[in-house]
């Protein structure tokens, strides 16, 4: 190989190294910025990043305590309503779609999303 070759060959793997290394540094920063929105829907999770930004004082801390507290119950109950409705959404169109599928199809599906679809329904959460 002549040094030209040589060159350009070096030049065009660094390039890859340096877009792979990219990518893969961009896709950890983006699963970081997901996780913190996961735990920004988690009630129990939000109240505390709430007192934390308040920074009350200690006469303050009680009182704000009590309120997110009750807050926090209430975003429970809302959000445990919502993931039953989405549950029992989701178990109706598995019904109506599986007799349309093929058993590669249905496997697929299964596999990709199994029951109780644990990738979009959390378990319900409880106050800390």
């Amino acid at each position: 190989m002549n040094v030209k070759t040589k060159t350009a060959l070096i030049i065009i793997l660094t390039l890859l190294i340096g877009i792979l290394l990219g990518a893969g540094l961009h896709r950890l920063y983006l699963q970081h910025r997901l996780r913190r929105i996961v735990n920004l829907q988690r009630p129990f999770l939000m109240t505390r990043m709430m007192e934390r930004v308040i920074q009350p004082s200690p006469e303050q801390r009680e009182e704000i305590q009590k309120i997110l507290r009750r807050h926090t119950q209430r975003l429970l109950d809302i959000r445990r309503d919502f993931e039953e409705k989405m549950r029992k959404e989701v178990e109706a169109i598995r019904q109506e779609i599986d007799p349309l599928l093929t058993p590669q199809q249905k496997k697929w599906l299964e596999r990709r999303f199994p029951p109780p679809y644990r990738r979009w329904l959390r378990q319900p959460h409880r106050v800390r």
